[in-house]
C-alpha cells in the first residue's frame, strides 16, 4: 500500500516509511522463514547480500502472492523506474549518494522478489 500511496501522492513520508518497511521486514518476525527452508535460497552465498536487501526481496515475494495481475503490473511499473522514489527515500540523508544507491538496491530487491514468485500468485 505504501508503494501505491507514494505513486499517488509523492509524499516524502510514504517514501521514508517504505524504506523502513523494506529494510526491517525480515526483523519483523520473518527470520525463521529463511532458516526453516521456505526461502532458504535467499541465504545462499550468491543471493545473500545483506539483511536489508534480503528483507526487501522476501517482502517482494510475499507481496507477489497477494497481488492481482493488474496490481502486479502497477507495482512492477513503479519498480522499473525507481529513481524518483529512491531520491525521495534518500532525501535529507547526510550521505545522499550512498543513501540513494542503497534505496535503489532495496527497490531492486523488492522488484526481484515480486518477479521471483509472480507466476505462483
Amino acid at each position: 500500500m505504501k508503494l501505491i500511496a507514494w505513486k499517488d501522492r509523492r509524499s516524502l513520508k510514504d517514501a521514508k516509511d517504505l524504506k523502513f518497511i523494506l529494510a526491517e521486514y525480515l526483523r519483523a518476525g520473518n527470520e525463521e522463514r529463511l532458516e526453516s527452508g521456505e526461502h532458504s535460497d535467499l541465504l545462499d552465498e550468491e543471493n545473500f547480500e545483506s539483511v536489508e536487501l534480503t528483507s526487501a526481496r522476501l517482502l517482494g515475494r510475499d507481496l507477489a502472492l497477494l497481488l492481482t495481475e493488474q496490481s502486479r503490473r502497477t507495482v512492477i511499473e513503479i519498480l522499473e523506474e525507481p529513481s524518483s522514489l529512491a531520491s525521495a527515500m534518500a532525501a535529507k540523508s547526510v550521505e545522499l549518494d550512498e543513501a540513494f544507491e542503497s534505496a535503489l538496491q532495496l527497490l531492486d530487491n523488492l522488484r526481484r522478489g515480486v518477479v521471483d514468485l509472480a507466476g505462483q500468485a
